[in-house]
């Protein structure tokens, strides 16, 4: 594999070595002699073009499942970047749920109770959310969303107090 500044761009590839911390995707490869310019793809999408002398990239938007290929190309070759096999990082997903009244005066006008939750650090979470009310250890109402990524999440009827 390719060592800094002592390899040329005519090689076939050449290591790039990738880690996430479960925000973003880093990208590191070696200088290639001669490199003019550098592009990265992800899942076959040109995502960034790069001056030669660039030796990595960060991907805000990498989910940690992505498929990169890094080409370095001279003026007369280029190399493709052989991918490092990053490692799974676990999820840390986080559910926070704010309620829109949380005081109600029973005999008064109706109120609607509705919830709001935030799921946020999902990787790509799908499945639902159950939003359940309780009086002591009785449901009174429950309504579940259905969940596509991370996002604000609220019910939509909601549970009349008269």
């Amino acid at each position: 594999m390719a060592e800094p500044e002592n390899q040329s761009a005519t090689a076939v590839a050449f290591k790039v070595s990738i880690s996430s911390d479960g925000t973003k995707v880093t990208l590191n490869w070696p200088r290639l002699k001669a490199a003019q310019a550098v592009t990265v793809s992800r899942n076959g999408e040109i995502i960034a073009n790069l001056p030669g002398a660039q030796v990595s990239y960060v991907d805000p938007d990498g989910t940690g499942v992505d498929v990169y290929v890094v080409t370095v190309a001279t003026a007369s070759r280029s190399a493709t970047g052989v991918i490092d096999v990053l490692p799974a990082v676990p999820a840390t997903p986080t559910l926070v749920t704010t309620p829109n009244t949380t005081a109600v005066v029973l005999g008064s006008a109706p109120t609607t109770l509705q919830d709001a939750a935030v799921l946020a650090n999902g990787a790509n979470p799908t499945g639902s959310i159950t939003f359940t009310l309780l009086n002591g250890s009785t449901t009174v109402h429950s309504e579940t969303v259905t969940v596509n990524g991370n996002g604000t999440y609220r019910t939509s009827a909601g549970y009349v107090v008269t």
